[in-house]
């Protein structure tokens, strides 16, 4: 989600290059779930298209981009946090579970997803 929303490139990706190199991650697929059909369009034009150009990836950033799709992914990904979370509590070692949670924490921090997903 980060290289998506954060074109300061904090999070170490440049901005959009899961788009840009068209792979498939959450939020275009929940872009292609969501969208209406014209922007759906655009962006299996996009990436399905064998030489993308600059313009077909901007429309396709702009879809994939929307605030509805980033709240959604967003939302999914807080909870897959959430539960991760869960199943560490169950974790007998101390020092190991302490890790799990900070890890889905300094995860949920780096992403903004609980910001996001409101």
């Amino acid at each position: 989600i980060l290289d998506l929303t954060d074109r300061r490139q904090e999070g170490g990706k440049p901005f959009g290059v899961d788009l840009r190199t068209r792979r498939l991650r959450m939020p275009e697929i929940v872009a292609l779930g969501i969208c209406q059909p014209a922007q759906r369009k655009e962006l299996r034009m996009y990436l399905c298209d064998s030489a993308p150009s600059a313009r077909g990836f901007s429309k396709a950033c702009r879809v994939v981009g929307r605030g509805d799709v980033m709240r959604q992914c967003a939302r999914s990904a807080v909870a897959y946090l959430q539960s991760a979370r869960r199943a560490a509590m169950g974790v007998r070692e101390v020092t190991i579970r302490l890790r799990l949670l900070w890890l889905a924490d300094q995860l949920d921090e780096a992403q903004g997803l609980s910001a996001l997903a409101e």
